[in-house]
């Protein structure tokens, strides 16, 4: 049996019929496993995108159900693509680009491949995940024994990331950083990792020495690893570009780079020390704010807003969406007039993390692709977002959206012409 909810219905303006649906194949199939497909995933159930919390209350009270969604762009090399909980759920990729956001960076979006063919026996389900250019199976498939026993599902979160390998970099490999453009940034050069389990992520973390000898953070960008591509892809190195807009003229600062796997597994980091370039170029600055907290008024919504409350030194934040507007005419420039906005933030947050990106708000669209904040308290990391305008008439704010409870303080911000 298949259900199929449209779009439509998972937004929530029919969810009694989309479980009338279910619950008549339910009964109409004892026994069998009932195939639901909608577009947004059940809450919690995939690695990606928050969900739908109504759905998720409403699958969990049939354990036959094996749900398949799209929505989060992701890649079927990730293990956490499949989840089993109250029933079963598979986010299933895509056949354009997958990727989201990352923390400190706007990753550019991968191509993707994969597909998934269900193979269903009376003893077990087999989800086969093959590229579809040569039809070759990625990884190992997912095998559910059935009848379906939450007690025992084997694809259920707890204990799978304890279990899971855990990627390395071989050794004697080294980091390596020169000085790139006139603005005194500098390029890093990252191996890749050894060994067969491929790194999902790689964490690279940007710290300076205090004048008590002791490393601080000033930032953090991760990107993809290798693990969702085949080897005869994988590249030989990755090359970072670091902005100067990081840095403090001819100070000490390292590198620490940390191979991950999907569950946020840590192999051991490479690490390297450097002293900053003296910038050749200044860059034009259009407006600083050395307390954006009190210069700019961080409102909740989209619109119809109230100031977001203060605790502590810190607006507090829940699930909905809040933006930090900046005084009339900073983003004045004509269309492609390219930006740098830099701006230094501390979250302290659960497992939910936020997205951030420069909106115009009138029509909506983005500057940049959605950047993360770190889960945890993240200590004052800087972020920074290069752009082109669109349009003249664009200004921005900068929204942060699609996380859960948690606190936020802006601590510095700048906008340059670049």
């Amino acid at each position: 049996p298949y259900v199929v909810f449209p779009q439509r219905m998972t937004d929530g303006l029919d969810m009694k019929r989309c479980e009338k649906m279910v619950a008549d194949a339910v009964s109409a199939n004892p026994g069998k496993p009932v195939f639901v497909f909608a577009h947004i995933p059940p809450y919690g159930t995939t690695r990606g995108g928050s969900g739908s919390l109504e759905k998720r209350k409403m699958l969990n009270k049939y354990p036959q159900v094996v749900n398949f969604s799209g929505h989060t762009h992701g890649t079927l090399a990730n293990e956490r693509a499949i989840w089993q909980g109250e029933f079963t759920s598979l986010n299933v990729g895509c056949l354009q680009t997958w990727g989201g956001g990352h923390v400190g960076n706007n990753v550019p979006r991968m191509p993707n491949f994969g597909v998934v063919i269900a193979e269903v026996y009376s003893s077990r389900i087999v989800f086969r995940r093959l590229d579809v250019r040569d039809g070759v199976e990625h990884n190992e498939s997912w095998m559910i024994p059935w009848p379906f026993d939450p007690a025992s599902a084997p694809y259920r979160t707890a204990g799978r990331k304890e279990k899971s390998a855990t990627p390395s970099f071989a050794a004697g490999a080294e980091l390596k950083v020169a000085p790139i453009g006139d603005e005194g940034g500098v390029l890093l050069t990252i191996p890749v990792t050894s060994g067969v389990t491929r790194p999902y992520t790689y964490q690279v973390h940007l710290e300076y020495l205090d004048q008590d000898g002791k490393w601080e953070t000033r930032g953090r960008k991760d990107f993809f690893g290798d693990a969702w591509q085949r080897p005869q892809e994988r590249p030989e190195k990755y090359d970072v570009e670091v902005t100067g807009a990081y840095f403090d003229p001819e100070r000490k600062y390292r590198f620490r780079v940390f191979p991950l796997n999907c569950w946020g597994k840590k192999g051991d980091a490479l690490t390297v020390e450097f002293t900053s370039p003296e910038p050749k170029v200044k860059p034009q600055v259009v407006w600083e704010s050395k307390d954006p907290m009190k210069d700019c008024p961080f409102l909740s919504g989209l619109s119809n807003s109230k100031p977001m409350p203060i605790e502590n030194g810190f607006y507090k934040m829940g699930t909905g969406n809040a933006r930090l507007v900046f005084p009339n005419g900073v983003w004045a420039g004509e269309k492609g007039a390219k930006f740098r906005f830099i701006v230094d933030i501390h979250t302290i947050q659960g497992d939910d993390t936020w997205t951030m990106v420069l909106r115009n708000p009138n029509p909506l669209k983005n500057a940049n692709n959605r950047i993360m904040t770190p889960s945890g308290d993240s200590g004052s990391l800087r972020y920074i977002i290069d752009f082109s305008k669109i349009s003249a008439s664009h200004s921005y704010y900068l929204l942060v959206r699609e996380g859960g409870n948690g606190k936020i303080r802006f601590n510095y911000a700048r906008i340059e012409r670049i």
